[in-house]
């Protein structure tokens, strides 16, 4: 629960408590005032006062109590009788006291006896009176919520909404639904309501009920807190370590959002961050690193294929360990799979662990993939490093614009524990990703696009549930001070632990360092794929597919990816019979195609495209591929969702 409604809250419980207390307060408190007056006017008043004083309290009684007379007309019998009794009660012992003393026997008795059953009588009356008063102003509002819900319809049409939490921004409290009517019905007519109450796009939420479908929590938001900024507030766990959550922003109803990326005896929860571009999801990734540079026993390795290290940008110091072509990539996650994670486990194991722990002589391992569509897809060993990586302290975080089946397997997609989404393009972009019934409850991401860079949901274990619905704005730290704790981390953060940098073998030694990148990002790192370490890399057997490589394959270990199809005869396994051309002759035609493509206009290439080159050569469609990859490596093509992208000019041989 935020700040403002707990002072909310408390603000009305002092005032449930104090209108309450005044039922009592008031009459007891106007006997006493009466006892003190009376003291005063026989302290007031001598012998020869009393001639003129006696006579003037007795008008001055008479006077009052004929004019609560008149005035209580229009109210109860009861309430005017109790009214009239009161005041010449009242005067008669003033004009008494004046006379013989306020503390004389027995007029002080009669004071007890008969003031104290007129306060008890009164606060009977006020009780009741405010009874009927709260009475009528729950009939009021439930009438208003009659009229809005009237005009609203569908699902809640006759549902009881009552107002728990009040702010000067926000309302929350249950709705009942009437019976037939659910939870899920009431969900589709949340823009409905944002309308007729005049509310901003997603400014009306409804969280079903676990135990009962007709009830739900309303909750309606009259300004959106969202649209201001909100600035670096600086380390949240300085010295800390990942098992801590990471503060990533702040809610809606200012609470302070938090992320957490590791689960007590469970392990690490992977994480998926999705958003159209311009949308903030770079500085959301950005926010982690913030987090991350100030803690121990945690190491980043970085992957980009598409910008490379210059997507490093501000945080480009604390990395120490970047990667930006896709045979980088692929061999990663071999090696993760093949000899990371069974290493790791096997140390964990004699150890008597069952999951990675701080202090245990191991680095948490985080991999941070930007730009990751379709890098995977199809990539059986990536798969397989989601489902086993957790326990061992291995954490993957995936960014890209938008998940989907042509760019992210199903069965990856099912490995992300956690979901960050800032603005999409339209609702059905965010339905891979996001948990249904979150969509379902009102969590729109549609509503900001990329207009509000930092606006988002982030569903993930141990935040609650009402608050996956909440959207909140993520902190975007400044360049500078990104700088600042890139510097720090440099200074202070650790290094590749010795046993998880003897796993990763060669691809650990043969790291190109991110200066040395940002120095001259042009030159493309590339892997030999002919040498001994070639079982990073996969085989056919490893990663079977409906096709089988010819033998005589150059290159039988790469393979197509699923979201390019290609045409080939059914009968055969390769694109022709006729003769095989040279390295060389095959280099050519593929690249005067390539060329041809260019300068017709076309912007995007397709494995399809190069089908009657690859006959002419005598090649089979993993030669395609690798063809285009390299031009990837290169710089001349861009990996898109749906192919390959020109990039820059080719050079004709």
């Amino acid at each position: 629960m935020s700040k403002n409604l707990v002072a909310a809250a408390k603000d009305r419980a002092v005032k449930q408590a104090a209108s309450r207390a005044s039922v009592v307060v008031r009459p007891a408190a106007a006997l006493t005032g009466e006892l003190g007056l009376s003291v005063a006017l026989w302290a007031a008043a001598g012998p020869e006062s009393l001639p003129w004083m006696t006579p003037a309290l007795s008008l001055s009684t008479a006077g009052l109590t004929a004019m609560v007379w008149h005035i209580g007309r229009d109210r109860t019998p009861v309430g005017r009788i109790l009214g009239v009794g009161t005041t010449a009660l009242t005067g008669a012992h003033l004009i008494a006291a004046s006379i013989v003393g306020p503390f004389t026997s027995p007029l002080i008795g009669m004071w007890g006896w008969l003031g104290g059953t007129a306060v008890a009588a009164w606060v009977v009356r006020l009780w009741v009176a405010r009874d009927d008063a709260t009475v009528q102003g729950a009939k009021d509002r439930a009438s208003g919520w009659d009229d809005i819900a009237g005009r609203t319809g569908g699902a809640l049409q006759g549902s009881l909404f009552r107002p728990k939490e009040v702010t000067a921004d926000s309302m929350k409290g249950p709705l009942q639904l009437e019976p037939g009517a659910t939870v899920k019905d009431a969900q589709t007519s949340g823009a409905t309501l944002a309308s007729v109450l005049k509310l901003p796009p997603g400014g009306v939420t409804i969280t079903p009920d676990p135990t009962d479908a007709s009830k739900g929590e309303l909750t309606l938001v009259r300004v959106d807190v969202l649209r201001d900024l909100v600035s670096y507030a600086g380390p949240s766990a300085l010295g800390g370590t990942p098992v801590q959550p990471y503060r990533i922003g702040r809610y809606r109803t200012a609470k302070t959002a938090l992320l957490p990326l590791h689960i007590p005896k469970f392990g690490e929860i992977h994480l998926l961050i999705m958003g159209m571009t311009g949308a903030g999801k770079t500085y959301g990734a950005y926010m982690l690193f913030a987090e991350e540079f100030t803690r121990t026993d945690t190491y980043t390795i970085y992957v980009d294929t598409v910008k490379g290290a210059q997507s490093l940008g501000p945080i480009a110091g604390g990395i120490r360990w970047a990667m930006r072509t896709e045979a980088e990539a692929l061999a990663l996650m071999k090696a993760l799979q093949d000899r990371v994670i069974p290493g790791r486990a096997q140390y964990l194991g004699k150890r008597k662990l069952k999951v990675w722990e701080p202090g245990c002589g191991l680095v948490r391992l985080r991999i941070h993939v930007e730009e990751g569509a379709g890098l995977f897809l199809g990539n059986k060993a990536f798969t397989r490093v989601l489902e086993r990586a957790r326990s061992v302290g291995v954490q993957l975080t995936v960014s890209l614009q938008r998940p989907s089946y042509t760019t992210l397997d199903v069965s990856a997609r099912s490995q992300f524990g956690a979901v960050w989404c800032f603005g999409v393009a339209e609702t059905e972009d965010a339905r891979f990703a996001m948990p249904e019934e979150v969509l379902n409850a009102g969590a729109d991401p549609s509503v900001w696009k990329n207009k509000l860079p930092g606006c988002s949901y982030v569903v993930a274990p141990q935040i609650d549930d009402d608050d996956h619905v909440v959207p909140l704005r993520a902190e975007l730290p400044a360049d500078d001070e990104l700088e600042m704790l890139a510097e720090y981390a440099r200074i202070n953060g650790d290094e590749l632990d010795a046993v998880t940098a003897g796993l990763f073998g060669e691809l650990y030694t043969s790291r190109i360092p991110v200066a040395d990148m940002l120095a001259d990002d042009t030159t493309p790192i590339v892997i030999d794929l002919d040498d001994e370490d070639d079982a990073l890399f996969g085989d056919e057997n490893d990663e079977p597919e409906a096709w089988v490589p010819s033998e005589a394959d150059p290159e039988p270990n790469v393979q197509p990816d699923i979201d390019d199809p290609m045409e080939r005869p059914a009968s055969t396994l390769t694109f022709g019979e006729r003769g095989k051309a040279t390295p060389e002759e095959a280099a050519e035609l593929f690249e005067t195609r390539l060329l041809g493509l260019q300068r017709a206009g076309q912007e995007e290439v397709r494995a399809a495209d190069m089908v009657e080159v690859a006959r002419a050569a005598g090649r089979s469609p993993a030669w395609v591929y690798k063809q285009l990859k390299q031009r990837v490596a290169s710089g001349h093509l861009v990996r898109t969702d749906t192919g390959f992208r020109f990039a820059r000019a080719l050079t004709p041989a």
